[in-house]
């Protein structure tokens, strides 16, 4: 969370924050912090994507909401 603090748009801070929620079992502000990571991300990927990357980056969110999802259920 210091990341987070310190600095602005930082979509890997979002996502190790939405990681070590999700492993404190705090599913819901992992999924917030796992969504600010793509909503951060994604238009800067979009923007230059010439190789793929949008697609990438669209199927690592699907993963992402997955994994919050499995974590739920737990």
């Amino acid at each position: 969370s210091h990341a987070l603090e310190v600095t602005t748009g930082n979509f890997m801070a979002h996502n190790n924050l939405g990681v070590a929620l999700a492993e404190r079992g705090d599913q819901e502000a992992a999924a917030f912090h796992y969504a600010e990571a793509v909503r951060i991300k994604l238009p800067d990927t979009a923007l230059t994507d010439q190789d793929g990357r949008t697609q990438r980056l669209a199927s690592e969110a699907d993963l992402a909401k997955a994994k919050v999802e499995s974590i739920s259920l737990v």
